[in-house]
């Protein structure tokens, strides 16, 4: 609903709540040091007739800004992150990578081509290429956009909950290992929530990498050499096909070339 009223909210919210931690986590680090009532000298003293002139309303936003800064800083990005590949791999029921994901489509397209009386191992060289052609899978959610914002606007929340998420689990593991450091042992019960929140968002990207791998499937976006492959599976070897794209389709395939253009 929040997202609904206010554009752009899912755009800045995970740099305003992973700024938000961050800032709290310093706050427990360097407590002791901030003087809860007016000093009579020093800097403290100036920036608390800066506040005071200010008013709450005023520091509200000036801290809501110095947070988004901190945050959008330290952001991370959740498709090209060692870790978030590292538990795609490994931690059991978690989830599966861009690469795993499309690999999977990719072997339902090769099987029907194989079908059709193309051999295998050209099938497989193409359906290679089409994992290096598309090993990021940003560029597709881009020509998603262009070519179907629906389906991009169920693609771009889903990927928005994962950079909400992924920007999160650091900061909140941070802030409860300081806080048991420095006030009590009992933030160390925030540590249960960081860990659930990075399983949420490796569960979570790869359900915004099915959502890209229906379009691909539906032939809403795909690419060059994808279109080359799918017209395997409406063709046989000896068949005259026309190029796609502006390339030859099929010939190099039936030629058996070494690979894919």
């Amino acid at each position: 609903m929040l997202t609904a009223l206010v554009p752009g909210f899912r755009e800045i919210r995970s740099s305003l709540a992973a700024g938000y931690l961050c800032l709290a986590t310093v706050w427990l680090a360097f407590r002791d040091s901030i003087p809860l009532v007016q000093p009579e000298t020093g800097l403290w003293r100036d920036m608390w007739i800066v506040g005071g002139a200010l008013g709450v309303p005023t520091l509200l936003v000036t801290l809501s800004f110095v947070a988004y800064l901190v945050g959008s800083t330290l952001s991370l990005d959740a498709q090209s992150g060692r870790a978030m590949k590292l538990a795609q791999r490994h931690l059991p029921s978690s989830g599966r990578g861009w690469a795993s994901v499309l690999g999977t489509e990719l072997a339902n397209i090769s099987v029907v081509a194989h079908g059709r009386g193309w051999p295998m191992p050209d099938v497989t060289r193409l359906a290679d290429a089409v994992i290096r052609e598309t090993h990021d899978a940003r560029p597709l959610g881009v020509q998603l956009l262009v070519s179907n914002e629906v389906v991009f606007n169920e693609y771009d929340r889903a990927q928005a909950e994962v950079d909400l998420r992924w920007n999160l689990w650091l900061p909140a593991l941070a802030f409860s290992l300081v806080g048991a450091f420095t006030v009590n042992v009992f933030f160390l019960l925030g540590l249960p929530f960081a860990a659930v929140v990075f399983w949420q968002a490796v569960t979570r990207q790869t359900r915004a990498y099915r959502i890209l791998a229906t379009a691909l499937r539906a032939g809403v976006i795909s690419t060059a050499t994808l279109d080359q492959l799918r017209s395997l599976c409406y063709t046989t070897p000896d068949d005259d096909v026309p190029a796609v794209s502006g390339r030859p389709a099929v010939p190099i395939i039936g030629q058996g070339g070494d690979s894919a253009p």
